[in-house]
């Protein structure tokens, strides 16, 4: 008896570290780390190595901020890593205040800083 509750801990053992070793596997697989901390919305902007999802919402916040319309919105970069950096923009009429947080960046500098400006400069290239 003691013999099988030995095995069936030990298979238990072996089917958890199995399991844990298909999960960090498939994260790898994914170009995005499911253990940072961050799940996007569907109205984030998301840059993932100069490719660019939801844009859209990123040219309607400029029209916003030039037309005087409040309006906010959450740009998350990834790194090479798969890290999430966030730059959370906020248009309160005047100004727009933008929040940089790399907290979750392993490799960076792991701080939040902010800023403010007047305008959205637009430039091709």
């Amino acid at each position: 008896m003691v013999e099988w509750k030995e095995r069936r801990w030990y298979m238990k053992k072996r089917m958890v570290c199995f399991m844990v070793g298909i999960g960090m596997t498939m994260s790898g697989c994914s170009g995005i780390n499911p253990f940072n901390g961050y799940t996007p919305s569907s109205e984030d902007i998301i840059n993932t190595h100069g490719e660019i999802k939801n844009f859209e919402r990123f040219a309607e916040f400029t029209e916003h901020a030039e037309k005087g319309i409040k309006d906010q919105i959450r740009i998350v970069s990834y790194t090479t890593e798969g890290d999430p950096i966030l730059q959370d923009l906020e248009f309160d009429g005047k100004l727009i205040k933008l929040r940089h947080d790399s907290s979750r960046d392993q490799y960076g500098s792991e701080e939040v800083t902010y800023a403010s400006c007047k305008a959205i400069e637009k430039k091709k290239g």
